[in-house]
């Protein structure tokens, strides 16, 4: 994500990502929203700025950023 090359994941089916990434499905959902709709708005490729995986639940907290172009 945080090289603003989302078209792979963007295409991905729901159910492929579920198959993929199991429970964490929703996150990865998640993730890809954010980042087309930062993109639609002109935002730059966001950076990370903090992830912490969670690993007994099968998901993760993070947080991207980005600025405006």
């Amino acid at each position: 994500m945080s090289t603003g090359e989302i078209e792979t994941v963007d295409g991905w089916e729901p159910g492929e990502i579920a198959e993929r990434v199991g429970i964490g499905s929703v996150e990865v959902h998640s993730w890809i929203a954010a980042c087309a709709a930062a993109r639609a708005a002109g935002a730059d490729p966001p950076e990370i700025g903090f992830y912490a995986p969670i690993v007994e639940y099968g998901i993760g907290f993070g947080l991207l950023r980005a600025s405006a172009s």
